[in-house]
């Protein structure tokens, strides 16, 4: 029988040669307080990039501003890799609209339908919030010890992503789903019967197995990203937008602010048209307009 428990030789084995060759440090841990800042300390100590963790749960797990990313035990999928990427730190703003293409593209790869971005760094699944990515930039473009070459920048990418937890979670606030509750709700379980194993006698989705899907595509992707830049992948988020031609709110100046959804930019900021002018964002919250 498969393990329910997130096992550190299992995900290592899976994942492919070209990421085992990125990483100089991987482990898996049962609690710990962030996976981005062991991430950020682990850099430190090694005065460089590739390093890897996943963990169970986390205490103080975060999200965009801050904000808390709700971490129970045993039941999602969180890690965090910090790597060195070699480009201007300026087209670094574009990261987190490329790791969630490969999230998404990973998502669909293993047979899951209606995967959607919502802009800059959330992913969602039948309208429901199902996973986030929180970009952390170490430092300043330096000269660093591995490379020795200019504009290495040290990054941290966090990914939260609810696979197992229930809808009966009380903790998050906004309409949120998990994997396995869309695959009970839609009736998927044929469609994902090599990713399911029996637990406490209930089915759940084999952590294992999926993670090692995730790990290598995002960070395969990102390879890919630090060699062909932005340009490869606008079009390819374009797809998955979830804003696009729709109602959308965002705040200015602590004002509300209604527009219709335009698309990104070359350069990944947003694009919202408001009363037949374009206001393009480049951070901030956008979300679909309610009635």
């Amino acid at each position: 029988m498969s393990s329910a428990r997130l096992q550190k030789e299992i995900i290592w084995s899976g994942l492919s040669s070209k990421v085992r060759s990125q990483l100089v440090e991987f482990d898996v841990f049962s609690e710990i307080d962030s996976t981005n800042r062991w991430a950020s300390q682990m850099m430190a100590d090694h005065g460089c990039g590739g390093v890897l963790c996943l963990s169970e749960k986390q205490t103080a797990g975060r999200g965009r501003y801050g904000k808390s990313w709700y971490s129970p035990f045993g039941e999602n999928i969180y890690f965090s890799w910090g790597c060195e990427i070699e480009k201007p730190i300026e087209e670094l703003s574009t990261l987190s609209l490329v790791v969630g293409v490969h999230l998404a593209k990973a998502f669909e790869k293993i047979g899951v339908s209606n995967i959607t971005l919502k802009w800059p760094n959330d992913l969602f699944l039948n309208e429901k919030k199902i996973a986030g990515v929180l970009i952390e930039v170490i430092g300043s473009p330096a000269l660093t010890k591995t490379s020795g070459k200019l504009n290495t920048v040290q990054v941290v990418i966090g990914v939260g992503i609810n696979i197992n937890m229930r809808s009966d979670s009380e903790n998050i606030a906004k309409p949120w789903c998990s994997l396995l509750s869309e695959i009970e709700a839609n009736g998927w379980e044929q469609r994902f019967e090599n990713y399911m194993i029996e637990h406490d006698g209930r089915k759940k989705i084999c952590r294992n197995k999926l993670a090692k899907v995730l790990i290598t595509d995002i960070i395969e992707g990102v390879m890919n990203f630090a060699e062909v830049g932005f340009d490869f992948y606008k079009a390819i988020w374009s797809r998955f937008d979830c804003l696009k031609n729709r109602r959308v709110v965002f705040c200015e100046n602590q004002n509300r602010i209604v527009g219709v959804g335009r698309g990104i930019s070359a350069s990944g900021e947003y694009l919202v048209d408001v009363d037949g002018q374009i206001k393009t964002l480049k951070y901030g919250e956008l979300s679909v307009a309610l009635n």
